[in-house]
């Protein structure tokens, strides 16, 4: 009997390890399907703000949302964590959620997996010094957020996610502030005649017009849920309720 061919087990190996390594990025489209459907049956707008915080536009929004007594939710960087630690504990103390988008944002389809655990672990250390810190030793409640950088996640972020009780956190619609060139509106905006959503924005200090249209997105979102009664809320909020 002839022995099977050597080369497609030397092909179908690595590609079998590749999908096993890439597989929670498969069920990303169903994880957002069902967040959209959450937001909606409540009624709720989340804004999240992402890569900060930045002691300029930051700023701006925290003004902004207690403006409007909303509250939101900031995946903050370890890396600006050590450059604005009093910015991000304020943060805390008036009552928005922070979360863990890693320490130097690393793209994880871009780089070995333990480099980005230890990343994705140190940045998670990073938030929960800020947590206990403005909290004065008090006890956290909930399960940390974890935003993958990028929206990347393989299998070793996402077991170390699971085995750390962190709760991976996605988005369902992008405000645009971080296309190549800015739109006219955004298409965040769109969840307002859904009836919900969770809301990508991105809270580093960039160029006037890219920090400008965060606030300007932020103010026409608030604005847009109160018009059609919808509740601004944390993700924590949202997935107590």
């Amino acid at each position: 009997m002839p022995f099977p061919p050597v080369l497609p087990y030397a092909v179908a190996l690595p590609v079998l390890a590749a999908g096993l390594y890439l597989s929670p990025a498969a069920w990303k489209p169903w994880a957002i399907q069902r967040l959209t459907r959450r937001c909606v049956a409540r009624r709720a707008l989340v804004l999240t703000y992402d890569d900060g915080p930045g002691p300029g536009v930051t700023v701006e929004l925290l003004a902004l949302l207690a403006e409007f007594g909303a509250k939101a939710t900031f995946f903050l960087s370890g890396a600006r964590i050590e450059e604005h630690r009093a910015l991000a504990e304020s943060l805390v103390a008036q009552g928005h959620e922070v979360a863990s988008h890693g320490f130097h944002h690393l793209h994880a389809w871009k780089r070995g997996p333990i480099a980005v655990l230890r990343d994705a672990q140190r940045g998670g250390r990073a938030v929960d010094e800020v947590i206990q810190a403005a909290l004065g030793g008090r006890e956290r409640r909930g399960p940390m957020g974890f935003r993958p950088p990028s929206g990347k996640l393989v299998l070793a972020t996402w077991l170390q996610a699971k085995l750390l009780g962190r709760r991976i956190d996605w988005w369902t619609d992008d405000s645009g502030d971080s296309f190549a060139e800015l739109p006219l509106s955004s298409p965040a905006l769109r969840l307002l005649e859904r009836g919900g959503g969770v809301a990508l924005l991105h809270d580093l200090d960039r160029s006037s017009p890219r920090n400008e249209f965060v606030i300007d997105t932020t103010r026409a979102l608030l604005e847009g849920a109160r018009e059609r009664g919808l509740r601004t809320m944390t993700l924590a909020e949202l997935h107590a309720g």
